[in-house]
């Protein structure tokens, strides 16, 4: 079996309304060689049905009882079959070069670990807003802490997540805390374009 480059981890939980942005966002990357990893979190919508109507053998859908985002996450992580990780919220959605963008950092780098972030965009409905860059150069948790990394914009190497997971006692900050502690141990690297959109409601 050919393992895919990038393995996407998409949790959701009563979210098929919004869901088809974000799944089709994957489907329309310029690079092709991925898995969509979704753990259904509990849904009492129709949300396994919405993801089987893709009918993409890429996409892979996990039902468990409602047991919040860490757990929904690390269950995908555990699920996923490539060396490189990314993630994506049910409400967000990638650029079509988002994974092409990453793919050729990673080859330019000759990367083998650490944990990659590409800019996002918000978008609330009226306007869209870009959110600074991390300095690389300041003290990396301090600017972890102050600007945020959201998921969606997030690519870890799978030795990384094998150890580092999301702490499923946090509802809030889980992200920033694993962010944090890989931030302290291993590589971080940004790719200054912005690839993804979160959307606000």
């Amino acid at each position: 079996m050919i393992m895919p480059f990038f393995s996407i981890i998409l949790p959701t939980y009563n979210r098929a309304s919004f869901l088809s942005r974000s799944i089709g966002s994957v489907i329309k990357q310029s690079f092709q060689d991925w898995e969509l990893i979704i753990i259904d979190d509990g849904s009492t919508d129709h949300t396994k049905e919405l993801v089987n109507s893709f009918n993409d053998p890429r996409i892979k859908y996990f039902y468990q009882e409602n047991s919040e985002r860490s757990a929904a996450r690390n269950r995908g992580v555990n699920q996923a079959n490539s060396d490189w990780v990314c993630f994506l919220d049910s409400d967000d959605e990638y650029s079509t070069n988002h994974l092409s963008i990453l793919l050729e950092f990673i080859k330019k780098e000759n990367l083998s670990l650490g944990l990659i972030a590409t800019g996002i965009l918000i978008d609330n409905g009226k306007a869209t807003i870009k959110i600074d860059f991390l300095n690389l150069q300041a003290n990396l948790l301090e600017e972890i802490g102050r600007k945020f990394l959201l998921p969606s914009q997030v690519c870890v190497h799978q030795t990384i997540l094998s150890n580092e997971k999301f702490d499923a006692r946090f509802i809030l900050w889980e992200d920033t805390h694993l962010w944090l502690r890989i931030a302290a141990q291993f590589p971080m690297y940004q790719i200054d374009q912005y690839t993804v959109t979160q959307h606000v409601h």
